[in-house]
């Protein structure tokens, strides 16, 4: 039996890895997945994820969610994931938006 699982994440290359055995697994139906700021900014941790997906050839639903912490500024790590978020990796913008712009 699968479980159904909404995945929340900010891609970079650790979030990279988990939505790509998210995809392989026969013990998770990944209904979609809600990105936020973190690694560096949503828009970019947002295109991160539209473009995993097109080259996993999966069609999963994604949406933006928060592009700010509720109690402090905004901090991003890509002094350490670089400016893509994925080290300096640049991949394909994706094809297609998100699927809604807000998470809901």
């Amino acid at each position: 039996m699968t479980k159904e699982r909404i995945l929340d994440c900010d891609p970079g290359i650790d979030d990279a890895v988990a939505i790509a055995l998210c995809c392989v697994s026969d013990e998770l139906d990944l209904l979609g997945i809600t990105t936020t700021h973190g690694n560096v900014a949503l828009e970019r941790t947002t295109t991160n994820t539209l473009a995993l997906l097109d080259a996993l050839n999966q069609n999963i639903s994604v949406y933006a969610g928060a592009d700010w912490p509720l109690v402090r500024p905004a901090i991003h790590a890509s002094n350490v994931h670089g400016a893509s978020g994925f080290g300096g990796v640049e991949i394909p913008m994706p094809r297609a938006w998100c699927s809604k712009p807000d998470a809901p």
